[in-house]
């Protein structure tokens, strides 16, 4: 069940406009790491999204340009706890 990503009072993310995907770290961790989905990936499209005015997006992409890639989609990663 994917709940929506609040980021502050005043702007929150639907969870319909999220991907999220798990897998499997690489990397040290022990055989735990191994076993269990334990990176995380949260995907947005900048430019589809709803929740975004048009001067947040122009500032998403001037600020992490650099992580969007070419079909506009936005992607943070996390494996650490």
């Amino acid at each position: 069940m994917k709940s929506d990503l609040i980021i502050d009072e005043q702007l929150t993310i639907p969870a319909d406009e999220l991907i999220i995907d798990v897998a499997r770290s690489s990397g040290p961790g022990g055989q735990h790491v191994n076993k269990s989905n334990t990176k995380v990936r949260v995907s947005l499209f900048i430019a589809g999204s709803s929740a975004l005015s048009s001067e947040q997006k122009t500032q998403i992409f001037s600020r992490l340009g650099h992580r969007i890639n070419r079909s506009g989609l936005l992607a943070v990663e996390c494996d650490r706890a």
